[in-house]
């Protein structure tokens, strides 16, 4: 795709080459003005063809009756793969990619530790080190809590009447639990006194606590979550730039300049913008009168810049730069008449109001899944309080994974409770089914549900990158930033080369 070159902002000087986009009349007749008038272009008598506005007409903002140009939207190219589309994945094997066998490993270490020094200090809590398989099953025991809600955590194990849940007691008793829970430790104890005692200088890490599991989270996210086609600013990641992303922000972000670098990014951008700002368009020619009907629309396009005033119960100013002014949307809204008599009627909605409202939920959206079912309850340490969150990301994640590889295999999701029902299950019969002997300070084993799954190199696809061993088996000098999570082998997933299948297909075959 070009690259648009930049257009002056507005109340600028331009040459008398500089071309403004065309608008067209639809309709002869005149348009009102604010005060109810008539008034006609003196270049053009009602019954006449329509004209193209000469550029001093141009200066002004337009409404419904004008047509806008449709604006050349730039191609959507993804830049990465987010899993493999012909492979169905349980719930568990989702949440796995977020609190893989390996982050848990390190969690299970950690707590072992800070468990040992516990029980050397003379706490009165019984200790014995927890294995990986374990640690699954007592985070299944917190989802749980999230689906099953209770005054008290020791509610769950209680033998009375009012209570009685059976579960919880066919993982681990409640004793076990609250051992594990009260010396959960993401980072190492000995690294985090040697932190501590820089406190108070600029070496000092407030976030050392969780910082493994933190860091663990975020690569995990950038590596298997593959933001939508329309996303919220906030989620923005300065790679996904140059790849035909639709972002979309609030009036605080909002600018001309910014959505114009942006648009040179092959980035297209929407959002409300405050009229004061920097390069709004400062015209009063048919500007949107202060007691307008309510979807009263006026536009104004400079460039690739659309500008759009909407009234709802109040006015709402919006820029885009991949939207049409305005397609015969309307939504349906309370209005009161001359006759102060209030009815419900369909009004006039431009494009990027209707698409900014739809999208720019993302991240609510995400916090509102979170807080249906959330695993979050009180803790002294304020460290256990991120782990408990982290646990709930890693979920709804998942969720969200498992509703967009349902859809792109054309089945049925599962709902949020459903989806963490069935998590809560795999995640507890990953201790029942394990063998494991190995004593405290012996290697666990992994979970026997840990499948071979693709990963990332690094952060960035550009980076990072190693020769495919499957290739070079064959004699070809192929470079690839994936590689299996579970294997370790570097192999390739193009869609003209699945080294990724062949490889593990050729490995279950001489097995």
């Amino acid at each position: 795709t070009p690259t648009p070159a930049a257009s002056p902002l507005p109340g600028t000087s331009t040459s008398t080459s500089t071309q403004r986009p065309t608008v067209k009349k639809k309709k002869a007749q005149g348009r009102p003005s604010s005060s109810g008038a008539t008034l006609l272009s003196p270049r053009r008598q009602v019954g006449s063809p329509p004209q193209v506005l000469e550029q001093d007409e141009e200066d002004r903002w337009h409404d419904i009756t004008d047509e806008d140009e449709e604006p050349s939207l730039v191609r959507f190219l993804p830049r990465r793969p987010q899993l493999l589309p012909s492979t169905i994945y349980s719930p568990l094997q989702l949440f796995q990619l977020f609190f893989s066998s390996s982050v848990v490993r390190t969690l299970v270490d950690n707590t072992n530790k800070f468990g040992e020094v516990s029980a050397a200090a003379g706490k009165k809590i019984k200790w014995a080190a927890v294995s990986v398989s374990e640690f699954y099953a007592f985070i299944g025991i917190i989802v749980y809590m999230g689906l099953v809600k209770v005054k008290s955590i020791t509610d769950l194990w209680s033998k009375k009447q009012l209570y009685q849940f059976p579960f919880p007691s066919t993982v681990m008793s409640s004793k076990r639990f609250a051992a594990i829970s009260s010396n959960l430790h993401l980072s190492d104890p000995q690294e985090d006194e040697e932190n501590m005692k820089k406190k108070g200088t600029p070496a000092y890490d407030k976030l050392f606590k969780i910082k493994p599991l933190y860091t663990d989270i975020l690569s995990a996210c950038r590596s298997f979550f593959q933001p939508r086609r329309e996303f919220p600013h906030t989620l923005l990641d300065f790679s996904l730039l140059g790849h035909g992303y639709r972002v979309y922000m609030e009036n605080f972000y909002t600018s001309p300049t910014l959505f114009t670098d942006l648009l040179q990014n092959n980035t297209l951008a929407c959002g409300t913008i405050r009229s004061n700002q920097q390069g709004f368009p400062h015209t009063k020619r048919n500007d949107l009168p202060k007691r307008a009907e309510r979807g009263t629309i006026r536009w104004y396009r400079h460039g690739k810049l659309l500008y759009v005033k909407w009234m709802d119960t109040r006015e709402l100013t919006m820029c885009s730069t991949m939207h049409k002014a305005y397609k015969g949307d309307t939504v349906r809204r309370r209005v009161k008449h001359k006759q102060g008599v209030w009815s419900t009627t369909s009004v006039p909605i431009p494009a990027a109001v209707k698409d900014y409202n739809k999208h720019m939920g993302g991240v609510d959206l995400s916090d509102a899944l979170i807080g249906y079912y959330n695993v979050l309850h009180k803790s002294r340490k304020w460290y256990k309080t991120f782990f408990f969150h982290f646990i709930d990301i890693g979920i709804v994640n998942s969720f969200i994974l498992h509703q967009q590889l349902s859809d792109i295999h054309g089945q049925a999701a599962l709902t949020q409770k459903a989806f963490r029902e069935a998590l809560v299950i795999e995640l507890t019969n990953v201790m029942k089914r394990s063998e494991e002997v190995a004593g405290p300070s012996g290697p666990s084993k992994q979970p026997a549900q840990e499948k071979c799954m693709p990963a990332f190199f690094s952060d960035d696809a550009t980076a990072g990158r190693r020769k495919c061993e499957n290739c070079e088996k064959e004699g070809q000098q192929t470079k690839t930033p994936f590689f299996c999570a579970k294997c370790g082998v570097a192999l390739c997933l193009v869609p003209t080369r699945n080294c990724f299948k062949q490889w593990h297909d050729e490995k279950v075959g001489n097995t």
